[in-house]
C-alpha cells in the first residue's frame, strides 16, 4: 500500500506541515478574528438592548463596534 511505504514518509510529513501552517494562518487572520468582532457586536447590542432575532450583518456590527470604541474611549 502506498501510504505506507516508508520512503515517502517525509515528503508526506513535508506537505502535512505546509498545509497545516497555511490553515493556521489562515484561521488566525480572517475566520479568528471576524468571530471575535460578531460576538463582540452581539454582547454590545444586547447591553443596548439592540439585539434582535435577525443575525447580525456587517454593518450593523460595523456601527455597534464604532459606537462602543468611542465610547470607550472616552471613559
Amino acid at each position: 500500500m502506498p501510504q505506507l511505504a516508508v520512503e515517502t514518509f517525509v515528503s508526506q510529513y513535508f506537505w502535512f506541515l505546509i498545509l497545516l501552517v497555511l490553515f493556521h494562518t489562515f484561521m488566525i487572520t480572517t475566520v479568528i478574528p471576524n468571530i471575535s468582532l460578531t460576538l463582540k457586536a452581539r454582547k454590545v447590542g444586547a447591553a443596548e438592548g439592540l439585539v434582535e432575532l435577525t443575525p447580525v450583518n456587517v454593518s450593523s456590527r460595523d456601527n455597534i463596534l464604532d459606537t462602543s470604541l468611542r465610547s470607550n474611549a472616552s471613559l
